[in-house]
């Protein structure tokens, strides 16, 4: 017996794990529903349209477009969220600063 033996495993290893068939990529079809409905609806929608067509694109055999359509709805999604944020920081902007204004003008004419 010789040393043969595992090289030719090593080989079965190394040829075996390139047969191994390929996970499809997560199409972050959750975060782009929860997106469409808590978040900015536009960017959410955009989100849903590309992550459903992650799955398909796989397997008709188009892997790095269905890459790339994963990247882009986790980009949507992620955009939907960000702009609801900064949507929800400016509505309290106003609403404070309308507050405030408000105040003012009710001092300004219990004074006179």
């Amino acid at each position: 017996m010789e040393t043969t033996y595992s090289a030719n495993s090593a080989e079965q290893t190394q040829h075996s794990s390139q047969n191994l068939p390929q996970l499809p990529p997560d199409n972050n079809l959750v975060w782009a529903i929860l997106a469409t409905i808590f978040c900015f609806m536009p960017f959410g929608i955009v989100s849903i349209v590309y992550a459903a067509k992650v799955n398909n694109l796989w397997l008709r055999g188009y892997q790095n477009e269905a890459r790339d359509a994963a990247r882009k709805a986790k980009k949507w999604a992620l955009a939907s969220l960000i702009t609801s944020v900064v949507l929800w920081v400016l509505y309290v902007l106003l609403v404070v600063s309308l507050g405030v204004a408000s105040y003012m003008i009710t001092e300004q004419s219990v004074v006179m």
